[in-house]
């Protein structure tokens, strides 16, 4: 059976003939999550995704080619597998904006956390490229072990602030937390998932 990960990395590679997509992964996802809640039309989605219009109508064609996503006069809706799918990745990655803070390096930030990816985190570097590949300016990699937050490869001791944000989304054991920061809100937040999706898929 194919993953919902595996769905969006195939969305997003280079069609035979064709040009590889100017969207990501990440974009899917978030193209995913934001027509799960209202229906919306095309212009409304690039304007969201940062993207152009002619990206996004190649973006919404392979959404429906793939049985995700359905359109009419007021919009695009997800279909049933779309909700499947969305539902699937949203029980694995949770995501919430992040205020400023001393281990992000912009203005803006958000964080998300990977349900159950301990083992697949080393020091943290694999997801600050990932995050700049897709726009932002890092990402600052956390992992949940033993009721603590660590920050691999560093000693330093997280501020309560900090503690009580990543909290919020109620971490379990050997959960990851990565907070993308970019110099705008949808960057941080294409970072953040960027980061996330290359976790899973490692």
């Amino acid at each position: 059976m194919v993953s919902a990960l595996d769905t969006l990395q195939s969305l997003a590679e280079k069609s035979s003939p064709g040009r590889t997509p100017e969207f990501t992964p990440a974009h899917l996802l978030m193209s995913l999550k934001i027509i799960s809640t209202s229906t919306i039309g095309r212009k409304q989605l690039a304007d969201k995704l940062g993207l152009g219009e002619g990206t996004v109508r190649n973006l919404i064609r392979r959404l429906m080619d793939e049985g995700l996503v359905s359109s009419n006069r007021q919009g695009m809706s997800l279909t049933g597998n779309g909700r499947s799918l969305c539902s699937d990745l949203e029980n694995k990655i949770i995501g919430s904006s992040f205020k400023s803070s001393e281990i992000t390096v912009s203005r803006y930030n958000y964080f998300v956390l990977v349900r159950g990816a301990r083992n697949k985190i080393r020091f943290g570097i694999e997801q600050r490229d990932s995050a700049i590949m897709v726009g932002a300016k890092g990402a600052t990699t956390l992992v949940f072990e033993n009721g603590e937050l660590i920050i691999p490869g560093m000693e330093r001791s997280l501020e309560e602030t900090e503690i009580k944000q990543i909290m919020s989304l109620d971490p379990k054991n050997n959960d990851v937390i990565v907070i993308g920061t970019a110099d705008s809100p949808l960057y941080a937040m294409l970072g953040a998932y960027s980061a996330a999706l290359d976790i899973l898929k490692s």
